[in-house]
Order: structure tokens, then C-alpha cells, then sequence
């Protein structure tokens, strides 16, 4: 009887959260504050509360002065991610999924089936976007994508997946990074008569059997390779 209680107790408890989640305005999606900021409005909620109930001005002057830091670090937070461009190359198991990020807007690539699933994209992406307070953007300024080819700014990108496909051309093409992805067939030897590959990046959904050959290659052709399943997701600033 007791378990019983207690289980009807938690989904009584269970759905009056799922109810209150459903009311407009209930959750605030997107706030992102650090570690800093949450010090201050702690320290602002005492001072003025201190000069409330103990008419001690020292308390808002210790408010007003939080309130200012306060202001001044949300203003250069505000201002670096208008200002920032990035390349991140997420950590998904068996999945090819990164963003292109110019301001506060970011341009998606990779598995479009992740989208679709709330889990990954809860996880894995969603506190990323809220980190860099970026939205979706069809088209990003400056940015350029043909086939494989990505070029935002000066920076090339080369996306290989099981979907590879380029265009023979003439000359060598420099290539800042190469994003490898799955199990497509290609050689680093062949690569490089068509690329300058300066950075090659190999996301989760390759194969680790793959992988061993691939990282071989790599050293013998002296070209620098990150791993995002041993070292995390890639993130490099475009230029």
C-alpha cells in the first residue's frame, strides 16, 4: 500500500509539472548566464533586500555597484557573440552533424534525421546554441556551398561523407579543413593531388576500424587529424 501511495503521489506531482510546463509564458527558454553573472544578481538580491528591511545604504550601494558589473558583463557577452565566427564539429555517436556559426546566426550540415530527434538534439546541440546565443539561418552572410564545398569568408571547408562528390580540377585547392564523415571511400593520397588539406577533423560516425587506416595516412602525409570521439567536438574561429 505504501509503494502504491508513493507512486501515485509522483505521478500527481509529475503531472501538475507537465501541466505548469504547458502554460504560456512558464519556461524561458535560451537564458544563458555564467558563473560571474549569477554571483552578482545574488549579491544585488541581498544588497537591495538588506537595504529594504535594514535602511542601511550601504546594501544599495553594494546592489547598484552589482548592477553595473552586472550590466557591463552581459553587454560584452552580447557583443562577443555578434562578433563570433565558428566552426564546431559535434561529438555524436554515428552521426555527422556541425554548425557554421556568423554571429548569432549558425548554418547547419550533416544528418538530417538528428533534427528530428529531441534526445540528440536536446543533448548534444541545443546547450551549444544556447552557449553562443545563436538561431537558424537559411543563408548565412558570406557563406558559399557547393557539393561538398563550404567556404564562409576565407575559410574552405570540405565536408567528405558517403555522399563525396567533387568536380576534377586543375591546380591544387587549399582546403582548411576537411570534415570526415561515415565510411565514404577515399584515399589522403589521392586527396592531396587535388587539396592542400591543412586540418582534417574525423567526427564520430566513422568507422574505428576505418579510423586506424585513415590516422596512418594522415601521419605519413604529415597532415595535422583531431578525433572528436577521444578529444570532444572541434571548434575552430573562421577567419
Amino acid at each position: 500500500p505504501g509503494g502504491k501511495i508513493i507512486s501515485w503521489l509522483i505521478w500527481v506531482m509529475n503531472s501538475y509539472i507537465e501541466k505548469i510546463e504547458s502554460l504560456p509564458g512558464s519556461l524561458w527558454e535560451g537564458m544563458q548566464i555564467n558563473i560571474e553573472q549569477v554571483v552578482l544578481l545574488l549579491i544585488i538580491v541581498a544588497g537591495f533586500g538588506y537595504w529594504l528591511l535594514e535602511k542601511q545604504k550601504a546594501g544599495a550601494v553594494s546592489a547598484v555597484i552589482a548592477l553595473l558589473f552586472f550590466i557591463s558583463l552581459r553587454s560584452s557577452s552580447f557583443y562577443q557573440a555578434y562578433h563570433q565566427k565558428k566552426l564546431i564539429v559535434y561529438n555524436i555517436p554515428r552521426h555527422e552533424a556541425l554548425d557554421i556559426i556568423n554571429g548569432r546566426d549558425y548554418f547547419f550540415a550533416g544528418d538530417s534525421g538528428i533534427l528530428s530527434d529531441n534526445f540528440a538534439t536536446n543533448f548534444y546541440l541545443r546547450p551549444s546554441r544556447i552557449l553562443h546565443r545563436i538561431e537558424p539561418a537559411r543563408q548565412l552572410p558570406g557563406l558559399l556551398k557547393q557539393k561538398n564545398l563550404i567556404q564562409c569568408g576565407s575559410t574552405k571547408i570540405l565536408l567528405i561523407d558517403k555522399n563525396y562528390e567533387f568536380d576534377k580540377l586543375t591546380g591544387r585547392i587549399l582546403i582548411d579543413v576537411v570534415v570526415v564523415s561515415k565510411n565514404p571511400k577515399i584515399y589522403f593520397s589521392s586527396l592531396t593531388r587535388t587539396f592542400n588539406i591543412r586540418q582534417v577533423v574525423f567526427d564520430n560516425s566513422v568507422p574505428p576500424w576505418k579510423l586506424k587506416y585513415w590516422k596512418k595516412d594522415c601521419d605519413s602525409l604529415s597532415i595535422p587529424y583531431y578525433d572528436v570521439n577521444k578529444k570532444g567536438a572541434f571548434v575552430m574561429n573562421l577567419n
